[in-house]
């Protein structure tokens, strides 16, 4: 059995017995996943589990928290993977190691984060982190050198760019959109 997916121009696509996606005789291999090689995912129970992208074989599971967690995003400037829990705690993990070592932890936020945001722009030689939290607040974050990021509680603040109320529930999706030169957020409210 063939894992291929190939797509065409055509819009109406018709599912063969061999599992391959086609339409008619113009057809070409198309993986959604070409870009990366791995998939994440965070859970309630306080994990964040590792799939290859091509065979959706499960790959690692980090233990982040014992609270949920809430996001997880990739920082592909220095290849690490964030991921942000309920208890108030956003982890660094070095994405190029195979065991995800732990390279930075914000302990002791103010608020509870629940979506993060990555913003590098053209001009920016730095990656900043965006969070969005359970009091509708938009905070952004210089996250460069991870490996220098303390663990004592309170130390997000050092590194707290910005922070303001935007919305009057919680932020449900925060992230930078270099096209526009903006930072975009959704909430409940």
């Amino acid at each position: 059995m063939s894992n291929d997916i190939t797509r065409t121009a055509r819009p109406r696509c018709r599912a063969r017995a061999n599992k391959h996606l086609t339409t008619g005789s113009n057809t070409r291999p198309w993986n959604p996943f070409a870009c990366t090689s791995n998939i994440v995912t965070g859970s309630w129970d306080g994990t964040v589990r590792v799939w290859h992208a091509g065979t959706l074989v499960h790959q690692k599971t980090l233990q982040v928290s014992t609270s949920q967690v809430t996001d997880c995003k990739h920082f592909p400037q220095t290849n690490r993977l964030v991921a942000s829990s309920i208890d108030r705690t956003v982890t660094f993990y070095d994405a190029a190691s195979p065991n995800y070592e732990v390279t930075g932890q914000l302990k002791g936020l103010e608020t509870s984060p629940m979506c993060i945001g990555y913003w590098q722009g053209l001009e920016m030689e730095t990656e900043k982190m965006i969070l969005g939290d359970d009091q509708g607040n938009i905070a952004l974050y210089d996250v460069h050198g991870g490996d220098k990021l303390q663990t004592e509680p309170g130390s997000a603040c050092t590194y707290k760019l910005y922070s303001q109320p935007r919305h009057a529930d919680w932020v449900t999706q925060c992230d930078f959109y270099p096209e526009l030169n903006f930072m975009v957020s959704s909430s409940l409210d």
